[in-house]
């Protein structure tokens, strides 16, 4: 059994009631006074007595203190008395809590047919723990007869409310197809909610489910299906997979299955760039170096990237970095910085793509020429700088190999969303499966992780 079956602690402080005569909503805040002061013994006569005058949030507390024994000897016979009371006046809590009592047989004999009776009115009167208990009920037939249809509308409403437990049960619901077509968007959603609301289990359940969408994917892109390989790359990035990031940055870039958009592919790389994604970082370069609408940020880390690959030798990068220091798009053109640059390359690392510009550069004794000109660039000037980035096409070389798998996750079959939501049979192994989930779900909870969209 995976509902929330802990009955609602006493919070004396969390009421805020409606009157049915100004003396009892007196009574009962100061009650609720003394209370939380810790004097329950007092806060009890207080509150019994506005819960005698017909006050419903009154009632509903004195049937917390008598189910806990505070002020008072414990009694869950009493709790029900007074439960009922404010549950005749639609109390959302009283009528969960009485859902619970005999949803569990707490005081009374077990019966789950008024269990769901009760929820069901708890939900209605907006109570989302309520909501949840009579979802999973009939979702999954638990004592009452399957409604899927409307179990599922129950944990929604409890969902759409902030109850965590119930945002993580639909994550798992679409993500398995417990009942309904499978629909990996709506699960992330749902565990990402959850995770806002601080159930810890919730983040590995979207990472996990996230790194099945990258694999599917790249599955769908060996196919040749750019456009849904994009998609489902997209939605993996959004969800934190930092791979797919790149993998959709990549198909935008590389326009082999989907219409070349070098804007769309920076978007996509600078993230997964930020994540020190190497093969990323390079990409982002090249979109940069192609001409793509890059912003300053861009530039700046292209230049860095470029940088601490050329101090590593790298030739490409070093002939890629003279190209920035030639480019008016990058500050001030310094032709020096650059002729040094190609002089190595060429002369020191033989790197033939370089020594055609710096010859050029040699030869009209561009050396001379002041870095720190604002003049627009000489005819001679822009033909070399159009020599070099000749040379710097295909800085990664990234094609089909250069795909990136998440290395996580065993695979995720195929999918699509029906037009029209159906519900299928599930055996009893499929409920104790999402009864295991809940469990395993709800360890302490953790800080909300990055990747998350909603943090």
């Amino acid at each position: 059994m995976l509902r929330f079956l802990t009955p609602v602690l006493l919070c004396l402080s969390l009421f805020s009631a409606t009157a049915n005569a100004q003396s009892d909503q007196t009574l009962f805040e100061r009650g609720v006074e003394v209370g939380n002061a810790g004097d329950y013994i007092r806060a009890f006569a207080l509150i019994r007595q506005a819960a005698e005058g017909g006050h419903a949030p009154a009632q509903y507390t004195l049937g917390t203190m008598y189910s806990f024994g505070q002020g008072v000897e414990l009694s869950k016979a009493d709790a029900m008395i007074w439960f009922e009371r404010a549950a005749s006046q639609d109390h959302p809590i009283a009528l969960y809590n009485l859902g619970l009592y005999y949803d569990l047989g707490i005081g009374v004999a077990q019966d789950r047919t008024r269990a769901l009776a009760w929820y069901r009115r708890g939900a209605a009167a907006g109570e989302p723990l309520a909501a949840y208990n009579a979802g999973h009920m009939m979702l999954t037939a638990d004592g009452v007869p399957r409604d899927a249809a409307e179990g599922l509308r129950l944990i929604e409403q409890s969902a759409s409310a902030g109850a965590a437990d119930a945002q993580a049960s639909l994550g798992y619901i679409f993500e398995v197809g417990y009942g309904v077509g499978k629909d990996p968007a709506r699960a992330l959603d749902y565990y990402a909610q959850a995770e806002r609301n601080n159930l810890g289990g919730a983040a590995d359940r979207r990472l996990a489910l996230a790194s099945g969408v990258l694999e599917e994917g790249i599955a769908l892109e060996l196919d040749g299906r750019g456009a849904d390989a994009l998609r489902l790359q997209d939605l993996a990035c959004r969800y934190g997979q930092y791979y797919a990031c790149f993998n959709a940055g990549r198909l935008r870039f590389e326009g082999r299955l989907v219409p070349r958009d070098v804007a769309g592919a920076l978007e996509r790389l600078r993230v997964a760039c930020d994540r020190l994604l190497e093969a990323a970082c390079r990409l982002r370069t090249e979109a940069v170096l192609s001409g793509a609408d890059a912003t300053p940020a861009d530039r700046e880390r292209s230049s860095v990237y470029l940088g601490r690959l050329c101090s590593e030798a790298d030739a490409r990068a070093c002939h890629n970095l003279a190209v920035i220091r030639m480019s008016p798009a990058f500050g001030t053109p310094d032709p020096d910085a650059a002729m040094k640059l190609l002089a190595r390359n060429c002369i020191e690392r033989g790197f033939n793509a370089s020594c055609e510009p710096y010859y050029a550069m040699y030869n009209s004794s561009l050396l001379q020429r002041s870095a720190s000109s604002t003049a627009g660039m000489s005819i001679l000037e822009e033909g070399v700088l159009a020599i070099m980035s000749v040379a710097a096409d295909g800085l990664s070389a990234l094609s089909a190999t250069g795909r990136y798998s998440s290395g996580a996750y065993g695979g995720y079959s195929a999918f699509s969303p029906p037009s029209t939501m159906t519900y299928s049979a599930y055996s009893p192994a499929d409920k104790a499966n999402f009864s295991n989930f809940m469990d395993s779900i709800r360890y302490p909870t953790v800080q909300c992780r990055s990747g998350n969209p909603y943090c």
